[in-house]
């Protein structure tokens, strides 16, 4: 693995992006060599940079999030991988996707000490009490009933756990999950603006959440969004056109990246358009017209 001074010198920084909240730091290659690409390897807990993205298109999202809704399992049958949990998932997103036509979200999953994986949607729409039991009905079926058909179809494994399941208890389960996701603490508004970020920002941090447990395969994404659920740059500078590679970085010696090893691949700042065109960067391109070009500042 390469120190930050051989990261310096061995990849540069080419391109700097600038968003309503941070920037994304893009380096180039100075030497271009082949590459050969090894296999990809088991997934085993969300990866910090698979956070630090999340966080970044929170944060510079121009979207309005409101609420967030918790899904969980209980103790019957939750499933045993990543790909029939997303499958859930898809199911329940698809039926909120047609009731909630304008709506945009992103979601996340973590695990309970106990092993048990939990969904978060943080969504632009307002919770009440008749959507609140209607979407709680939808994802205690989809958990629950057609979970428990799968298997006695063969589906997908645990069929010797079925036979042993009793069309009561599963009514039961159908009724407790449901009773569960209408509660008022399954889906709550957020009480301040910047809720879903704050929120977001916690969870990255909560590293133990996201270990997969042994006996869960095949985990798959931790977190996805809507389509357009995404940020975007609203300028860049590009390296040898308005600043050179030395100018650069001397900006960031005035900012808290000067106490890094190595300056960041994201980095977050509120309004960071006005911190670091203060600071002395010297913007390429302005997007949207959304201020005047910084070209001039140049001399």
């Amino acid at each position: 693995m390469l120190n930050p001074v051989e990261v310096e010198a061995l990849y540069p920084i080419d391109r700097i992006e600038v968003f309503t909240n941070g920037l994304i730091v893009h380096r180039r290659e100075r030497f271009p060599t082949k590459r050969k690409y090894n296999e990809r390897k088991g997934i085993y807990e969300m990866s910090k940079k698979s956070r630090l993205k999340l966080t970044h298109i929170v944060m510079n999202c121009p979207i309005k999030f409101n609420s967030m809704l918790t899904l969980t399992y209980g103790d019957f049958l939750p499933p045993a991988n990543g790909k029939e949990l997303k499958r859930q998932l898809n199911i329940f997103l698809n039926r909120f996707r047609k009731r909630y036509k304008a709506a945009e979200y992103l979601w996340f999953m973590e695990f309970t000490k106990k092993g048990r994986p939990h969904i978060h949607l943080i969504t632009t729409v307002h919770p009440n009490d008749f959507d609140r039991k209607w979407l709680g009905g939808q994802w205690s079926k989809i958990t629950t009933k057609d979970a428990w058909l799968r298997i006695a179809d063969g589906k997908i494994p645990g069929l010797e756990v079925v036979a042993k399941i009793e069309v009561g208890v599963i009514l039961d389960e159908w009724e407790k999950s449901k009773k569960v996701h209408s509660h008022p603490k399954a889906w709550q508004d957020f009480y301040k603006p910047d809720g879903a970020a704050r929120y977001c920002l916690k969870y990255a941090t909560k590293a133990e959440q996201k270990l997969v447990p042994v006996a869960f395969g095949d985990v798959g994404r931790f977190w996805g969004i809507s389509k357009l659920c995404k940020a975007e740059p609203i300028a860049e500078m590009i390296v040898g056109e308005t600043m050179t590679e030395a100018q650069t970085k001397a900006i960031f010696e005035d900012t808290r990246i000067a106490k890094l090893p190595l300056i960041p691949h994201f980095v977050f700042q509120k309004d960071a358009l006005e911190y670091f065109t203060q600071r002395g960067l010297i913007l390429t391109e302005v997007f949207n017209n959304q201020i005047e070009t910084f070209v001039n500042r140049v001399e």
